[in-house]
């Protein structure tokens, strides 16, 4: 009995070191600044993201768009020019060289313009054909993943751009796409809200008109405006977009 006594008050000892160390000891013992675990900073609108400014962000599929900092090089095709179109300094393209052209790139929403550009550029193997989307294509910054793709942007997503970067409330004022691109040293978007930008001048979206295919759809970014235009007779920007994962 008295080795049972002994044996249990050893071990209530032992149980009374372990409460005191584990209570009083340890915690004053850690640094918890020491063991914190930092996360990265969730992407915004606005961001300079791998190349281009975030304009779009889908957080169920964590997938999002990416507007270019500049425009497309129109050097690159002869179906466009470098000349300044309407009262803007920019030049343009055509859409395609033949308005007889019908492509199906009826592409309208969200994360298509990929679809449509793709189905232009393999239409026929004349790549050049498609001016706005041969030269939005060949843009390249050198950020860009092994694996990127830019694009003409689809009806939808240039809309998106509008609202993202010139629908803006504080009048005469960048938008945070616009001071992004212009604190890159890139050509912001001609928002009719921005005075330093107010430059009028229609952008070709990857859209043909499926109800009048000799047509595609652009998108005055000054006013947000949507219209269609003959394919191979007018000559308007081209701001190449493309998709992320994040």
């Amino acid at each position: 009995m008295r080795k049972f006594k002994i044996f249990m008050g050893f071990v209530i000892f032992v149980l009374v070191l372990v409460f005191f160390y584990i209570k009083i000891i340890k915690p004053e013992s850690l640094d918890s600044k020491s063991i914190s675990i930092s996360s990265p900073e969730p992407i915004k609108l606005g961001d300079l993201h791998q190349g281009g400014v975030v304009f779009y962000l889908d957080n169920e599929q964590h997938k999002g768009l990416i507007v270019a900092l500049t425009h497309a090089d129109y050097d690159l095709s002869v179906g466009c020019t470098t000349k300044p179109i309407f009262n803007s300094p920019y030049g343009g393209c055509s859409w395609a060289d033949s308005k007889a052209l019908m492509t199906e790139a009826w592409g309208q929403e969200l994360f298509t313009g990929e679809m449509n550009t793709k189905k232009l550029l393999q239409l026929h193997g004349i790549k050049s054909a498609f001016s706005a989307a041969y030269v939005a294509n060949k843009y390249s910054t050198p950020e860009d993943p092994a694996d990127v793709y830019w694009y003409l942007p689809s009806q939808a997503e240039l809309m998106q751009i509008w609202i993202a970067a010139c629908d803006v409330k504080e009048k005469n004022m960048l938008s945070k796409i616009n001071k992004t691109i212009k604190d890159n040293n890139g050509l912001i978007l001609p928002c009719s809200d921005d005075k330093s930008a107010a430059l009028i001048l229609p952008y070709w979206s990857s859209t043909e008109v499926a109800f009048n295919t000799t047509n595609a759809w652009n998108l005055d970014l000054g006013f947000g405006s949507v219209n269609f235009y003959s394919k191979d007779s007018s000559q308007y920007g081209v701001r190449p977009v493309r998709t992320f994962s994040y």
